[in-house]
C-alpha cells in the first residue's frame, strides 16, 4: 500500500517515534516512502498487524536491535531496510553501545 506523507506522519506521532524536530520527522517520512521492496512489505504488514518481520542479517535481528539499541518497531524496520541495502555494515550495529548516566 502507498501511504501519504500525512498518514506516515500521523503513524509516527501515534507510535511516539523519537523525532526531535520537524526536519528529522520529514527525513524519516522520506525514508519510509523509499523503502526497498522487502522492507516496504514488512512495513505494510507491520501497519496491519503490528508484527515485525523476522530476519537475521549478519547476526542482527529485531530482538538484537530492541535489546541492544532500544529500537522502536519503526526503527527496526528502518534498520532492516538499511541492512538489506548494505548487509556488510551490520558490524556497525554490533559494536557496544556506550551509555552515559
Amino acid at each position: 500500500m502507498n501511504y501519504t506523507t500525512e498518514e506516515i506522519r500521523e503513524l509516527l506521532l501515534e507510535e511516539d517515534y523519537p523525532a526531535s524536530n520537524d526536519y528529522m520527522l520529514k527525513s524519516v517520512i522520506n525514508q519510509i516512502k523509499n523503502l526497498t521492496p522487502k522492507a516496504k512489505k514488512a512495513f505494510d504488514e507491520w501497519c496491519n498487524s503490528r508484527v515485525l518481520p523476522s530476519f537475521d542479517i549478519e547476526g542482527v535481528t529485531p530482538d538484537f536491535l530492541r535489546n541492544n539499541h532500544q529500537c522502536t518497531d519503526i526503527a527496526i524496520i528502518l534498520a532492516y531496510d538499511g541492512l538489506i541495502r548494505h548487509p556488510q555494515d551490520a558490524y556497525l550495529l554490533k559494536k557496544p553501545v556506550i551509555r552515559h548516566a
